[in-house]
């Protein structure tokens, strides 16, 4: 654990947009060092529902602070504070935690039309928390809310250096501007801390110019205010944690061009080929994951006849892997001849990318693969179409066991020619 002088500080955000924030919290705390935190896995955070965000979020933070005792946490993504920080301050009292919210405050303040628009994610827009922000500072503006379903991961993107169509970004952006009575839009609050990283393709793209405000420098320095100074650096390197453990080429070359070093992931999850050994854990943590998704297949089979199907059919036809917390096995992976035959992750370790992990052992053995899985478990399909599965086929399920519809899935790597092999 650091020493109270020395305790890192710690940027947690859904993806690489916090970096708006890293990059002001350094002018102002150059003797610190810092963590940064990108819950990749789970981004975007705009569609969640959100009782599970909550949840995410808190079991992730639980985690952060016992591995990384921090001095302060800025949440750096509004759609998460906005929705969990009063959790947040509840499950842990002794954290300081400084919050992201949207900066209309700052906007009433500033405007001369008094027509502000809001750009955040649909998240954002919704929360009761952003209307009081309204009802307590900005009476006397016109605000307009502008949800943008697609601009977190278009501007992702366009961090990490892609090219995007400025039709694109006007589709996102252009409900922001309103003309009203004469006067026109003014200010535009960027209420989600990846917009400020596309603020000059915003100002080229708008049809006037107005003041799109960035709250990252309001962040840092409330952030400072709790920190104290320290007289010689801080130990340590800044590192980035991603909670996917696989940040992709163009992202590690991102972190260390800001002078991150890329830790990958939040747990020090190991991945190992499973010998006969391993066959009753990994049952269970197939039967686990399997009752949690589909509870109205519980009980098909006893834990004797998953046991035995594990250990006399899948260990004998199947290459096998699994991934460890410690010396708990908690995700697995069975594949034969370019089809996988189980994908599983224990319901304590799941949104912790360990799914990726395992089904990417696959997808490096084979340039095609293909798998099945039931129409009504709606998270798996996600999980699959997310890593480029297509699906490909339905049954009605009347020919597999449990006669629950099912579908067929297929995936190959660019370049790769014919089908998946049945």
């Amino acid at each position: 654990m650091a020493t109270s002088d020395s305790r890192p500080v710690l940027i947690f955000d859904s993806g690489i947009g916090g970096l708006t924030v890293l990059r002001e919290a350094r002018v102002l705390m150059p003797e610190r060092h810092f963590i940064y935190v990108a819950d990749d896995a789970g981004f975007p955070y705009g569609g969640w529902e959100e009782a599970a965000l909550k949840e995410r979020v808190i079991t992730l933070f639980d985690r952060l602070l016992a591995h990384h005792d921090p001095e302060v946490c800025v949440i750096g993504c509004n759609t998460a504070f906005t929705l969990v920080g009063a959790d947040l301050r509840a499950a842990f009292p002794g954290m300081r935690f400084v919050g992201t919210v949207p900066a209309i405050k700052p906007a009433a303040e500033r405007t001369r039309s008094g027509l502000v628009s809001v750009l955040a994610t649909p998240g954002t827009v919704k929360r009761a928390y952003t209307r009081d922000l309204i009802q307590s500072f900005a009476t006397r503006c016109d605000v307009h809310l502008v949800g943008s379903e697609n601009l977190a991961r278009m501007a992702e993107a366009y961090i990490r250096g892609e090219t995007l169509s400025d039709d694109a970004v006007q589709a996102e952006i252009g409900r922001c501007f309103i003309e009203k009575d004469g006067r026109k839009t003014d200010i535009v609050v960027l209420a989600c801390t990846h917009y400020p990283f596309m603020a000059n393709l915003f100002r080229r793209l708008a049809p006037w110019p107005v003041d799109w405000l960035d709250p990252a420098e309001a962040i840092a320095r409330q952030t400072r205010r709790l920190v104290p100074p320290l007289q010689v650096l801080a130990p340590g390197e800044d590192i980035a944690i991603f909670t996917s453990g696989n940040p992709d080429f163009a992202t590690r070359r991102l972190m260390q061009g800001f002078g991150l070093q890329v830790n990958r992931s939040v747990d020090p999850i190991r991945l190992r080929r499973l010998a006969a050994v391993d066959m009753a854990a990994a049952a269970q943590v197939h039967r686990a994951s399997f009752d949690q998704r589909l509870p109205h297949l519980t009980g098909l089979h006893s834990p004797e006849e998953d046991l035995r199907y594990w250990r006399e059919h899948l260990f004998n036809e199947c290459e096998i892997h699994g991934a460890f917390d410690g010396d708990n096995l908690v995700g697995v992976v069975a594949f034969n001849q370019g089809l996988v035959e189980q994908l599983y992750v224990a319901p304590s370790m799941q949104g912790r990318g360990i799914g990726t992990r395992l089904l990417e052992i696959a997808m490096a053995r084979f340039s095609e693969l293909s798998l099945w899985t039931f129409q009504c478990n709606a998270v798996a399909r996600r999980f699959y179409e997310k890593h480029g599965f297509v699906a490909v086929k339905e049954t009605d399920g009347s020919r597999n066991e449990e006669r629950e519809p099912d579908m067929r899935y297929r995936w190959a790597r660019a370049g790769a020619k014919g089908a998946a092999p049945a």
